[in-house]
């Protein structure tokens, strides 16, 4: 069995040499061309994979090291029968340490005047990332509310309404990326959204870059001086 990763992941040798061939492609070099002969393409977001990369290939199954798989044309692929995974939550842990750390960078920043733990915190996506920062900011007593419309009341404490979590001090992000369903995620804060900021407000994005229309909030924050924004992920 042929098996083409990521260069760029870490330990991917030693955790796949026992199944088969492994070969390590850096992410910018991954082509048609050079994974035609593989049964196995183990990938992260920085690919896009569909059918222009796996038409003429011998893929049959498709392992994406991310929490979110919008980088990969699901469809397509269950379309072609191939085999596809993700790891959602696999970095859950470490995105909430993130945010505490952008807490204390602020803190520092402000001359100590960021007194995180007396703000109020706005959480967007209340799932591996999202529940678990709120667990952790109201084990340290940090007031919080929650948008997740995906979620029932009774599964998670403090759900309110978007509108009301846009009022919060802070509003963090974390959300996957989705275009169909119920609720669609794609831009779902634009212009209209970034207006409901409070003054002096801070908006933390860690989970998937479109879900801020971002030329709204670059048009915005040329505005609104006193807003700071945190960007861990942007659109493309």
């Amino acid at each position: 069995m042929k098996i083409v990763i990521d260069a760029n992941i870490p330990l991917a040798k030693e955790f796949f040499s026992s199944l088969g061939e492994v070969t390590l492609i850096p992410p910018r070099e991954l082509s048609a061309e050079n994974i035609r002969d593989a049964d196995v393409l183990i990938v992260r977001s920085v690919v896009k994979i569909g059918q222009a990369l796996l038409e003429n290939s011998h893929v049959k199954f498709v392992g994406s090291c991310t929490a979110g798989v919008d980088h990969l044309d699901t469809v397509y692929l269950d379309k072609k029968n191939i085999i596809w995974s993700g790891a959602p939550g696999c970095n859950a842990n470490a995105v909430v340490e993130y945010v505490l750390s952008v807490f204390a960078s602020l803190y520092q920043a402000q001359d100590q005047n960021f007194d995180w733990w007396n703000r109020s915190v706005g959480i967007i996506g209340c799932g591996n990332v999202g529940g678990r920062l709120h667990k952790k900011l109201t084990s340290l007593g940090v007031k919080t509310q929650c948008y997740d419309p995906l979620l029932a009341s009774e599964t998670c404490e403090n759900l309110t309404t978007l509108e009301r979590v846009l009022t919060c001090d802070i509003v963090c992000v974390h959300v996957p990326l989705t275009k169909s369903g119920p609720f669609p995620s794609h831009h779902l804060l634009g212009e209209k959204e970034l207006k409901q900021l409070t003054p002096n407000a801070v908006l933390i994005s860690a989970g998937r870059g479109a879900v801020i229309d971002n030329q709204a909030l670059l048009s915005f924050l040329k505005r609104r001086s006193d807003i700071t924004a945190v960007l861990d992920v942007w659109e493309d």
